[in-house]
């Protein structure tokens, strides 16, 4: 089927009101922009759309006279052209006519703008769109300003040595609704604020005061925060923030976060997303309230450090997953709570985690426990879980505190984990571990598994049949489960192919999911 192209006779029969809303459409989609500096801040990456040199909607008014008429005569949009050349600025300026302008303030300030027949408070006073850089010691345009038509500031604080105690004054815009700041901090009044970004770490009692001015908030972003110098009250008043959708903290590192959240009211749905958590004090705290109920996973890695001291990088995520699928599991989450720390000691790094970032009452909680393998500096990949028998023990011993695991996924460098849970039930004696587990998830890939290691999995089966709680699924994935390596006690580099039949009797059913038809790797 064909379909009939749209040409300039076609766009000049339109009706006027439609040829308008033509060019107020193609001003959303591409806008007259300039490009981006280098040296620009990706802050504003969360509600600000990369800013490549074009003429936009410009162009179509080069297409026919009478689209040219009609183009011209729209001030609102080029009130949001961005010029370069100072010709160029006179000619959109007298078009904008007295509708709301876009500033871009650099280096010379106000100053870019000297030629133009309009004072600075005039300027100020007609902004829709403001981004600067600016040093506060210089340059604070925002104090004592009437900012009635600005909607989108955006502030790069350039100080590397900012007084903290120097007063920045007050954005007042009763209009704004997107604000972004960093390397720094300026309170704010705006009551139609919807969205905020700061990339500072901030002081939690400043950031709460502004944000009692602006209820309908969407979207709050917010590197890090810190305690005021004069000591705080001991409950703040609590913020009702119940429009918000969206409330992350990127890199926290300290209990102020968990009072900004306490301090918080959102919405039942809207929970805390926490990035680069470097405190497990902080990271214990905020996984451990109620309203974190709904997070029912719990996903670990463990990777090697490539600098000379090899440290041991360990990540932990919380998260909501409900997966429908088996290799939906290989994927890491992407939301959620996430805490990451370093440790010298290989065997200590994952006890310390799980002992010291869950109390008992959050633990119990999780249903869901996945282990991830990671590449090393030298692509080597690494275990979560040493080899040695008492790190096992230790290991095992924690993992008790998370008795209502139902669902666990491993791949080969961490399958280990299974001999741990092996060895607590092999142990008990009053009551079965892991008394929800239904279901094991063995996910093979990278290289074959070793036959001791399968031999263990097959007792830890066993065990719990005879605990009369026998597993209900065991699921196998994976390219490299089709052969195991021998044990170097054998003597023998041949690879075995491994036999499902023992683990038959001992699971409800085995989900075979591994990939490939015919192999061949057996007869390497």
């Amino acid at each position: 089927m064909s379909t009939a192209s749209i040409t300039p006779a076609t766009l000049i029969s339109l009706p006027d009101d439609i040829i308008c809303e033509l060019f107020f459409a193609l001003a959303k989609v591409d806008v007259p922009r300039r490009a981006s500096t280098q040296n620009s801040p990706r802050l504003f990456d969360d509600f600000a759309e990369d800013r490549h040199p074009s003429l936009g909607w410009i162009r179509l008014t080069h297409v026919a006279r009478r689209l040219r008429h009609i183009g011209i005569d729209l001030p609102t949009l080029w009130g949001r052209v961005v010029s370069i050349f100072p010709s160029a600025r006179e000619t959109t300026f007298a078009r904008s006519r007295n509708a709301p302008l876009d500033l871009y303030l650099g280096q010379n300030g106000f100053n870019a703008y000297s030629h133009w027949p309009i004072a600075t408070d005039a300027l100020l006073a007609r902004a829709r769109y403001i981004q600067d850089v600016v040093h506060p010691d210089a340059r604070g345009w925002w104090v004592d300003t009437s900012l009635p038509c600005l909607e989108i500031l955006q502030i790069e604080i350039k100080d590397t040595v900012l007084n903290e105690s120097l007063a920045l004054g007050q954005v007042i815009a009763p209009t704004l609704t997107s604000y972004g700041i960093y390397g720094g901090f300026i309170p704010f009044h705006a009551p139609s604020l919807q969205r905020l970004v700061v990339g500072h770490k901030v002081v939690w009692t400043t950031l709460v005061d502004s944000l009692r001015t602006c209820p309908f908030l969407e979207m709050l972003v917010i590197t890090d925060t810190r305690e005021p110098s004069e000591p705080a009250p001991a409950a703040a008043e609590p913020v009702e923030l119940m429009h918000l959708t969206t409330f992350r903290l990127t890199i926290p590192s300290s209990m102020s976060a968990l009072k900004l959240i306490e301090c918080l009211s959102v919405p039942a749905s809207t929970r805390p997303e926490i990035k680069n958590c470097t405190s497990l004090i902080l990271f214990r705290n905020v996984v451990q309230r109620d309203t974190l109920s709904g997070y029912n996973a719990l996903s670990i890695s463990i990777e090697r450090t490539g600098d000379a001291f090899s440290f041991h990088r360990v990540e932990a995520n919380v998260s909501k997953r409900a997966h429908t699928t088996f290799d939906a599991y290989r994927v890491r989450p992407s939301t959620g709570i996430t805490t990451i720390h370093s440790y010298f000691s290989y065997d200590h790094a994952l006890p310390h985690l799980l002992g010291g970032g869950f109390t008992p009452e959050a633990a119990c909680r999780f249903d869901t426990l996945v282990f991830y393998s990671n590449l090393g500096a030298s692509n080597a990949l690494l275990p979560p879980l040493s080899a040695s028998g008492s790190a096992l023990a230790n290991i095992g011993s924690k993992l008790r505190a998370f008795s209502g695991i139902t669902t666990l996924y491993v791949q080969r460098e961490s399958a280990q984990l299974l001999l741990a849970i092996r060895d607590t039930i092999e142990k008990s004696v009053d009551e079965m571990p892991y008394p929800s587990l239904k279901t094991i998830i063995l996910d093979v890939f990278t290289s074959h598994l070793d036959a001791s290691l399968w031999d263990g999995i097959i007792d830890l089966l066993l065990y719990r049949k005879g605990y009369r709680c026998p597993l209900e699924r065991l699921v196998i994935m994976g390219s490299h489960l089709c052969h195991l390596s021998p044990d170097a006690s054998d003597g023998s580099e041949a690879l075995k192919t491994i036999d499902l039949r023992p683990v038959e009797g001992l699971v409800g059913e085995i989900v075979d999911l591994r990939e490939g038809e015919a192999c061949t790797c057996g007869a390497v």
